[in-house]
């Protein structure tokens, strides 16, 4: 059974959430909706000519079928159909730039960082040679997030080496910034804090920070630390300052684009 629907403008909401996470370890709220634009979407291959200017672009999400009426005039249908492949993508770096054991940092890569961001870059670069213009602000928060990812990334990796490129950290986090950058007996007492709190609000099992006083007895206390800082306390403090979900705005964005829109939706 199909309903039928005419939308207009801002009739139709939908919520397209993103989650990512830097490593399997860093828990964070976010699905990611990567380069691959073709993820739930489906984009119709042939363009409706009418004799009134008027084009028809057509496009699915989830369960639910669209068609736009578009003024061919003012817009191309590659420029569309870049808009939406934009507008409902979540550009974010998959390279790892923590890790939960310090006898695995060696695994982390700025060179492999370094190519995946010039290759989401230049993906975003060749977008812009065919976007519409009045619509550029959704591409430039794009890549002005994907260079805001890329900076907080190369720094964590950066910090097991050389702690102190976390200096200039967020107000918010600067606690355990400061913490790693010592590398003596604060940035073991400052772990166990953090510990210590997540047992108490139920987010940590009692074991981690039995074996955290177990590993703090050791002569790698502090690389053990460290880590534990650098990946649970520092990188989930700046996540929220990188990844900020504007989907449903975007999204909305890109359906102003239509004079009108029909939605055909299958039954759940």
């Amino acid at each position: 059974m199909k309903k039928y629907f005419v939308l207009k403008f801002s009739v139709l909401s939908l919520f397209i959430i993103a989650f990512f996470s830097c490593t399997n370890q860093t828990v964070v709220s976010k699905e990611v909706v990567n380069i691959d634009t073709t993820k739930n979407i489906v984009l119709e291959k042939s363009v409706d000519a009418n004799t009134d200017q008027k084009g028809i672009f057509s496009w699915q999400l989830g369960l639910c079928e669209y068609k736009g009426t578009y003024d061919t005039t003012k817009y191309t249908r590659e420029e569309i159909q870049n808009l939406f492949a934009i507008s409902t993508m979540v550009i974010v770096l998959q390279t790892s730039c923590t890790v939960s054991d310090y006898k695995k940092v060696n695994t982390l890569s700025i060179v492999d960082l370094d190519k995946e961001r010039n290759d989401k870059g230049a993906y975003l670069s060749n977008v812009a040679t065919k976007f519409p213009m009045d619509y550029f602000s959704i591409l430039r928060g794009k890549m002005n997030q994907l260079e805001i990812e890329y900076r907080f990334k190369k720094r964590a990796i950066e910090a097991y080496q050389n702690p102190k490129v976390l200096e200039h950290s967020p107000v918010d986090c600067q606690k355990y910034a400061d913490a790693i950058i010592a590398q003596d007996d604060r940035t073991i007492q400052v772990c166990r804090e953090m510990i210590e709190e997540r047992v108490k609000n139920g987010s940590y099992p009692k074991s981690l920070l039995d074996n955290f006083e177990k590993e703090a007895k050791t002569a790698q206390a502090i690389k053990y630390a460290t880590t534990q800082l650098l990946t649970y306390g520092w990188w989930n403090c700046v996540t929220p300052v990188i990844y900020k979900d504007e989907s449903e705005k975007n999204y909305n964005k890109f359906k102003s684009i239509f004079e009108d829109i029909t939605e055909e939706c299958d039954e759940p």
